[in-house]
């Protein structure tokens, strides 16, 4: 893998190490931090928000372009930084693809990343059963919960010995969880790997406030 220096495994030293992850046999890479509650003027924030704006802007240029620009400098660091051949899956987001909310920031990335990167493979062994309400809306950050809103659908594909599972922010490691264990539940011997924009950290002086 490259752009090491951009890109960092989550370990004990990882200011926000998310509490679901098991350090020594899970893996977990990202490649900048996202402060709770900080606002944009964190860069990771901004990215973070521009990545996930609303579709309800669709329709402004002035505002999507964000969302656009966001989408590529995602697909040319997950260019970077993803193995020859890689074999990639994107976490399902809180909207089934048919619900008028749903959040396509995925599918503009795959896009966008097929572009960049014609050898990776891009599946979807697992999908969303239904909505569900959104973490940072309250949502649940339970492994156990979360892993029964989800659907093993198969490999299309040659059964990967490797999964890398993308997700734009990881904070407790709930997801991520989920997704793995209901991968191992159907092939045990798959090595899966999650690589994510940016890790929840929490700043003293705005957790102090």
């Amino acid at each position: 893998m490259s752009d090491q220096q951009l890109w960092k495994k989550i370990d004990q030293t990882s200011q926000g190490s998310p509490h679901y992850l098991n350090l020594s046999t899970d893996s977990c890479y990202y490649a900048r931090e996202y402060v709770s509650r900080g606002g944009i003027r964190y860069p990771g924030n901004d990215r973070i928000e521009n990545f996930k704006k609303n579709n309800r802007y669709k329709n402004n240029p002035t505002v999507w372009k964000w969302k656009i620009l966001a989408v590529q400098e995602f697909a040319k660091e997950l260019a970077d930084f993803i193995p020859d051949n890689g074999v990639l899956a994107f976490m399902p987001t809180s909207k089934i693809s048919s619900d008028s909310d749903f959040d396509e920031r995925f599918e503009l990335l795959k896009v966008e990343l097929s572009l960049k990167r014609s050898d990776v493979v891009l599946i979807e062994p697992i999908i969303l059963k239904a909505n569900v309400d959104a973490s940072h809306l309250g949502g649940s950050r339970d492994p156990k919960s979360i892993k029964e809103s989800y659907q093993f659908t198969g490999f299309s594909h040659p059964i990967p010995s490797h999964l890398f599972v993308i997700d734009d922010v990881i904070s407790s490691g709930g997801h991520f969880k989920a997704y793995k264990n209901l991968i191992l539940d159907n092939y045990e011997n798959i090595q899966v790997d999650g690589v994510f924009w940016a890790l929840t950290v929490t700043h003293p002086l705005i957790s102090m406030g």
